[in-house]
């Protein structure tokens, strides 16, 4: 995304990320996470989350025979299409986020999300949210 304005936030400060596509392998939220702080992640709205056919939410879904595909998922311990957040592109990042949650920043860098589903599969995915992040301290 051209002209993305990358920023941090101050104690208690929030920000809310419109957009997050999951259809998008990677959203950048223009928002950089510090080492060692601690965020609150929130779903605040929700159009459509779904993997084909298949209607879920932001903490993903399991089905049966699936199960032999569990290990091209990008983040394999997550749910079929949970929100997972990333410091950063690299996989040694990834944290589940789902409806919300709350955790200390394992690295530096901005926040990218997407939903969890194998990297071939993005384009039968659909839906957006808004995710309002806070920092903690």
């Amino acid at each position: 995304m051209a002209g993305l304005i990358t920023m941090g936030l101050l104690p208690g400060q929030s920000i809310e990320v419109a957009g997050i596509d999951a259809s998008k392998p990677w959203n950048r939220t223009g928002l950089v996470l510090e080492c060692g702080v601690t965020y609150r992640y929130e779903v605040i709205d929700m159009a459509g989350w779904r993997d084909g056919r298949i209607e879920t939410d932001p903490n993903g879904y399991e089905r049966l025979h699936l199960l032999p595909l569990v290990p091209a998922r990008r983040y394999p311990l997550g749910h079929w299409l949970k929100l997972i957040g990333a410091i950063g592109t690299s996989a040694w990042n990834y944290f589940p986020i789902g409806q919300g949650c709350t955790r200390k920043a394992a690295a530096a860098g901005e926040l990218y999300c997407f939903a969890n589903d194998a990297s071939f599969r993005y384009r039968d995915n659909d839906g957006h949210l808004t995710l309002r992040i806070t920092r903690e301290d």
